[in-house]
């Protein structure tokens, strides 16, 4: 049976994440393992990062209403016009901040309501993070409302360069006009092949009994430059879930076209990810694992990962009772010939030294752990311990 993209996902998350550890550790003073090092990091970021979405539509069109649909809340609460508004980027953070961003210079805002009308058309964006589990899968770029004739540039077209796809919103009371046709067709044809319109206003009284005719007029002459085209109900999707974003109606939900919307974000999240897996295994194979296989541990990379873990060790175990700090200290030592064998190239004479002292002090752990524990065995397997650490530090001099 085939993988399934979300499988495939985690492997090359796993295997970048492990490679980061493991370049991390090594000497990245040489170039070569620097340059798989920056790869690697590049690579799990590319994996990890949530899909970018820009949020576009004409004056009125629902624009704000669907984005709090999408985030399950009001999040920028704003007395400024709409028309005033820059594009608002919206990612996940632990809480509630704000950043302007400006051609000149940016700077974080405690208060976004300090910022004046032409102070606000002066940015080139509003960052704003907010603990939103929406935004750990996707962020948002809502953009300005298109064709207006006090800016130069329509901002949807500044931020398509950033983004994976694009939600277009078009109000159904006069859905797909041609001003939106020819905005449309400014957008590169690979980002608007997997983008999505959304027709809102779909239940208003006037629409309602010639919804079915609208959709086909308009299925009729987008379909081809869409993915997918929905009808929405934004209120009622809005009030089918909570904050968190959990469905508490689900027939609501189905019927607004809430599941639909996300349903289809989820698959074109899947596409985008699917395209990153062949470049993501060429640079595994290619650019990161051979430098990892040929790495050298001598002395200076092991040291570095032993006063890492001596040090997280230590301060992990000032409350611990005394079995925890045995296996702790049996662990850690554990790790640092895990560490070793699977740098298989470490140089040799170091290596012998190193290995030998980190075999013996385990041995001799190993048998007070299987003694009855008293505060004087535990007191002899913490100065076994520092007695590694202080032969490490001065390893050359050993030597």
């Amino acid at each position: 049976m085939q993988d399934q993209p979300s499988e495939i996902q985690a492997e090359l998350e796993r295997k970048a994440s492990d490679a980061l550890s493991r370049l991390y550790q090594a000497d990245r003073g040489d170039k070569t393992v620097a340059k798989a090092y920056d790869a690697a990091l590049d690579l799990h970021t590319l994996l990890t990062r949530p899909i970018k979405v820009a949020i576009g539509g004409e004056f009125s069109s629902g624009k704000s209403t669907f984005v709090n649909m999408l985030l399950g809340q009001h999040v920028v609460d704003m007395q400024a016009s709409a028309s005033a508004m820059p594009t608002v980027h919206f990612l996940h953070g632990a809480k509630t901040t704000y950043r302007t961003i400006g051609t000149k210079h940016s700077q974080s805002i405690a208060d976004i309501n300090t910022l004046r009308e032409e102070d606000l058309h002066e940015l080139e964006c509003l960052e704003v993070t907010a603990d939103v589990p929406f935004l750990k899968q996707f962020e948002i770029f809502d953009t300005p409302g298109t064709s207006d004739p006090s800016r130069s540039v329509d901002q949807l077209l500044t931020v398509v360069n950033q983004v994976d796809f694009v939600i277009w919103c078009t109000n159904a009371t006069q859905a797909w006009r041609e001003s939106e046709r020819r905005m449309w067709e400014n957008l590169p044809f690979e980002l608007k092949q997997r983008s999505l319109l959304i027709v809102t206003h779909v239940d208003l009284p006037s629409i309602k009994p010639s919804l079915n005719r609208l959709m086909k007029r308009i299925k009729k002459d987008a379909a081809p430059l869409f993915k997918k085209i929905i009808p929405m109900e934004l209120l009622a999707a809005s009030s089918a879930r909570d904050k968190t974003g959990k469905v508490t109606d689900q027939a609501a939900w189905e019927a607004s076209g809430g599941a639909d919307c996300l349903e289809a974000m989820a698959a074109i999240s899947i596409e985008v990810r699917t395209d990153v897996f062949q470049n993501a295994i060429y640079d595994l194979e290619n650019k990161i694992i051979p430098v990892i296989e040929n790495l050298k541990t001598g002395a200076a990379s092991f040291l570095s990962y032993w006063a890492l873990e001596f040090t997280t060790t230590q301060s992990r175990l000032l409350d611990a009772d005394n079995t925890m700090i045995l296996r702790a200290h049996l662990k850690l030592i554990e790790g640092a010939l895990a560490f070793l064998d699977g740098n298989s190239k470490t140089e040799a004479a170091e290596a012998k030294i190193i290995i030998a002292r980190l075999e013996e002090a385990h041995d001799f752990i190993k048998i007070i752990s299987l003694q009855k524990i008293t505060d004087q065995n535990i007191q002899e397997s913490c100065t076994a311990i520092k007695q590694l650490d202080w032969e490490f530090k001065n390893l050359t001099m050993l030597t």
